[in-house]
């Protein structure tokens, strides 16, 4: 009996307290937000005043979606602290913090509903690209740096579509690499003359089989299509 009466008690006064707590909650409706900014933020960033070049009033809380960038621009300022600004009235920590979290929801909800990751304007390849190319489409190796001009920088990155312009001097680069690679890739005509080269020790670029122990690597690019006759000698 007693164990039931302190339940019931238990329940009553949680029931007595919860409508208390919700009178605390920080708003989380678009309208409630909207009378927060309207209280705090649009005394200054409205659209007399425009300070920041902002006027929050007139913006519509509901799509924050409509104005991405300034919204993600306010929910740094106030995940950062620094508004409203010191001296002005603020809101209790909660009710910004409620604020900020609605606008990032309601931001990632718009994204994932309508994703837009962009376009790429229409670019050239770097020289890494053009030499990774090259070797895949005709399997000989390039120098691109011996071959192209040194790639702009853009934010530490040089494949940046932004910096990768072609000009008439670019143009001609490439027309001249296009031809050192072809010529590479496809050979000169025979001129009569017996081919020679000689390669000793090993090239570190060049792995040697599973399993072998010792020996030559190297790579070799035949200048002319024809039969080659390959011998190898060694010391004791």
């Amino acid at each position: 009996m007693m164990r039931n009466l302190l339940l019931a008690a238990w329940a009553a006064a949680a029931l007595g307290a919860a409508p208390q707590h919700a009178d605390k909650q920080a708003p989380d409706t678009a309208d409630a937000n909207q009378a927060l900014i309207k209280r705090y933020c649009a005394t200054c960033h409205n659209q007399k005043l425009r300070t920041a070049k902002l006027a929050l009033d007139v913006l519509d809380l509901t799509h924050p979606e409509k104005n991405a960038l300034i919204w993600e621009r306010a929910i740094r300022k106030l995940r950062g602290g620094m508004m409203p600004p010191p001296g002005a009235p603020r809101p209790p920590v909660e009710a910004v913090n409620a604020l900020a979290a609605y606008l990032e929801a309601s931001l990632d909800r718009a994204a994932a509903t309508n994703p837009n990751p962009g376009s790429v304007r229409i670019h050239r390849l770097n020289r890494a690209e053009y030499a990774n190319a090259m070797r895949d489409l005709f399997s000989v190796e390039v120098d691109a740096a011996a071959l192209l001009p040194t790639d702009d920088i853009s934010d530490g990155f040089d494949n940046i579509a932004g910096v990768l312009k072609v000009s008439p001097s670019f143009l001609d680069q490439y027309i001249m690499a296009a031809r050192a690679v072809a010529k590479q890739a496809i050979g000169t005509p025979f001129t009569g003359k017996d081919v020679k080269r000689t390669l000793r020790g090993i090239d570190p670029t060049v792995p040697l089989p599973p399993g072998a122990r010792g020996g030559i690597s190297a790579k070799y690019v035949a200048p002319y299509e024809g039969d080659y006759e390959l011998r190898a000698t060694a010391n004791p």
